[in-house]
C-alpha cells in the first residue's frame, strides 16, 4: 500500500516472492495491492486522485511486469465520486 503525498509504502516482500511478483519502484505499483489467499486473486487498485484510471496501456505494463505472478488479477480503479468516473469512463481498461 502506497501514499503518494507523503512518499510512504508498506510492503509484504516476503509474500511478493512467493507469489512471484517481480521488485517494482514505488512509482510503478498501484496505490493498494491485495492479495486474497483463499481465491489467490491479486487485487490491483488505482485511486484516480494519484495517477488516474487504470488505462489499456497501464494494464499492459502491470501484466508484462507480473507474467510470472501466480495469483489471478483484479484490476479496480478507485472514484471520488460519480464526476470523476464520468469524466474517465472511456480512459478506464475492461
Amino acid at each position: 500500500m502506497g501514499d503518494t503525498a507523503k512518499k510512504l509504502i508498506v510492503v509484504d516482500t516476503e509474500l511478493l516472492e512467493r507469489l512471484q511478483i517481480p521488485e517494482m519502484n514505488h512509482e510503478k505499483l498501484p496505490d493498494v495491492v491485495l492479495y486474497d489467499s483463499n481465491r489467490n486473486w491479486l487485487f490491483l487498485i488505482e485511486a484516480v486522485t494519484s495517477h488516474g484510471p487504470v488505462s489499456p496501456k497501464r494494464h499492459a505494463e502491470l501484466e508484462t511486469t507480473l507474467r510470472d505472478c501466480t495469483a489471478d488479477r483484479v484490476y479496480v480503479t478507485a472514484f471520488l465520486g460519480f464526476a470523476d468516473f464520468k469524466k474517465y469512463a472511456s480512459a478506464i481498461v475492461w
